[in-house]
This record gives C-alpha cells, sequence and structure tokens, in this order.
C-alpha cells in the first residue's frame, strides 16, 4: 500500500535505522556504510532539514514552528556500531539523530568483552549536538503486554538508570517491536497519562507514515523503517511518500 505524496511544508517524516555496520552481511535490520551514505547524501540534495528530536518537543510543546522538510534521524537498541559507524557519518555529513536506549542491554556491555551494544563510556563521549538519547524500556519489553502499574513501574526504571549513570536523555519514549495498546482504550489512555505523570513528551511507533502537522497524538509519532534489503529507490520512494511493509513486525519479533 502506497500513500500519496503529502506536503512537506506540513509534515515531519522520521526515519528508524537499528544496526549500522561497515560492510558485510545486511538484513531488514542491518545497513552498510554504504547504504547510509547513498541514503544520506539523497537526504541533503533533496533539502531535508534534519532536526532533534528536542526540538518536535519544543514545537509540540510551545508551537515552535519545524522547519519546511523537517527529518529526524532514529536508531534503536543502542547498537555498538552506531557509534563505530553512525555517529562518524552524521558528523561527516552534518546531520543529526537520536538513539532509543535499552539500558539493560547496555548493563550486558559492561559485563561482556564482546558485546554489540554501547558501553557506558561510548555513550559518555558522543556529543548530544549529534546524538541524543531517548528511551525505549528498561529490558526490551512490550508496552502492548504490560499493565498499566508494570509500564509505569518500567518507566521508573529506565528513567533512573539514566539519572544514576548520569546520561542525558530526552524526554521521548519509542515503543518496542512498534507495540503499544491501540486497541484498548482504558490501557492506551491509562498509558498516556503515565507518560504525563513522569514527564515524556514525545513517543514513536513505526507506521510507515509520514507525520501530517499538526500531529493527533504527541505519542504516536510514525516512523519509517529502513531496511538493509530494499533499494535506494525503494528508500527514496518511501522517504518521498511512505510505505507500509507488511511483515515487518513479525520479522523483528523478539529481536532487540
Amino acid at each position: 500500500m502506497t500513500h500519496l505524496p503529502v506536503n512537506k511544508t506540513t509534515s515531519l517524516t522520521v526515519l528508524m535505522y537499528h544496526r549500522t555496520i561497515i560492510d558485510g552481511p545486511i538484513d531488514s535490520l542491518t545497513v552498510n556504510s554504504r547504504q547510509l551514505e547513498e541514503q544520506f547524501q539523497f537526504l541533503k540534495e533533496e533539502g531535508y532539514n534534519c532536526i532533534s528530536v528536542g526540538e518536535v518537543i519544543d514545537h509540540l510543546q510551545n508551537g515552535t514552528p519545524l522547519k519546511s522538510k523537517s527529518l529526524v534521524l532514529t536508531s534503536d537498541d543502542g547498537y555498538k556500531n552506531n557509534y563505530t559507524v553512525l555517529y562518524p557519518m552524521l558528523k561527516k555529513h552534518g546531520l543529526k539523530a537520536i538513539i532509543f536506549l535499552v539500558p539493560d542491554l547496555i548493563n550486558m556491555s559492561e559485563e561482556e568483552d564482546n558485546s554489540e551494544y554501547m558501553s557506558l563510556d561510548n555513550l559518555r563521549t558522543i556529543d548530544s549536538s549529534i546524538i541524543e538519547f531517548g528511551l525505549h524500556t528498561y529490558d526490551h519489553k512490550s508496552y502492548n503486554k504490560l499493565e498499566p502499574d508494570k509500564i509505569e513501574d518500567d518507566i521508573i526504571k529506565t528513567i533512573n538508570w539514566f539519572a544514576s549513570n548520569k546520561i542525558n536523555y530526552v524526554p521521548a519514549h519509542a515503543y518496542t517491536y512498534g507495540e503499544f495498546p491501540k486497541g484498548n482504550k482504558f490501557k492506551l489512555d491509562a498509558l498516556f497519562s503515565i507518560f504525563y505523570k513522569h514527564g515524556i513528551k514525545a513517543a514513536f511507533n513505526i507506521g510507515n507514515r509520514i507525520n501530517v502537522l499538526p500531529l493527533k497524538s504527541n505519542y504516536v509519532i510514525q516512523r519509517i523503517d529502513v531496511r538493509g534489503t530494499e533499494s535506494l529507490s525503494q528508500f527514496i520512494s518511501k522517504v518521498r511518500r511512505g510505505k507500509v511493509i507488511t511483515g515487518f513486525i513479525k520479522d523483528i519479533l523478539g529481536k532487540p
């Protein structure tokens, strides 16, 4: 299903990455440096304005206008190759991004010599004007499967982890697996109330659609997934129009 083009002056495009490698096998969650180079070059040539999630929140809270063709780059989970590949590529192209971290995976990297996730030292040496950090649950749970009290416990635990490790974060959350209780009004209202209570200003979904402004909900901001298995022309089509890729959630279910 392909959506009609939208007016880029009144929209927000959000891209979602996961693993970013120099070279090697690619899959639905993994892009290589050549692909990143081509994609970032396209975004610059097309005149997209890469903005931070902090700027999005300022827009949502204070009505500060967004630039035309606003674009947000996001990456989930906190893979070490985001530090070694994505971060230098962002600096090279003058772009910025947010990485939604899973504290339990970062903790694992502190205990394992060859962890595929970033260490606390990696996080502390990243320039916050280039990469922000956001919340992605404490240990990659699905909020669609948790009761409201457990969701609140998870958010508190995650926020406390950032505070105790002196890691700055932007008050934004990305739903693991793109799952949240959208079919249950009681649980959805409870989730949004918990976000509000704990200062979470924005939440990101996997919808493969471009967001039309003004947003209907600060807590359901759509992202377009970037897949290593797709060509540059497919990437361009998704960025320009948005596209629903059936089966993506199934592909990543159970995989951080």
